[in-house]
């Protein structure tokens, strides 16, 4: 089984989004550009906006999703 997890800058935590997955399903979730803060395209709020997008990735601590197995 494979849980994916959401990875922050510069901190020693993550969080976990998803857990139970096959490897394919995690493989699927992180390969998402909206799964890391560097390709996101619609942050929330950003109404699609290009200046918002733009200030939205300048202003985020910076973060992105990977998987790993677990024993659950």
């Amino acid at each position: 089984m494979y849980e994916v997890r959401k990875i922050y800058q510069g901190e020693s935590k993550s969080r976990v989004i998803r857990i139970g997955l096959t490897e394919s399903e995690a493989q699927k979730i992180c390969q998402d550009p909206e799964t890391s803060s560097m390709t996101a395209r619609k942050p929330k709020g950003c109404n699609n906006d290009d200046k918002q997008i733009q200030r939205w990735h300048n202003e985020q601590k910076h973060w992105f999703y990977s998987y790993d197995s677990y024993e659950g």
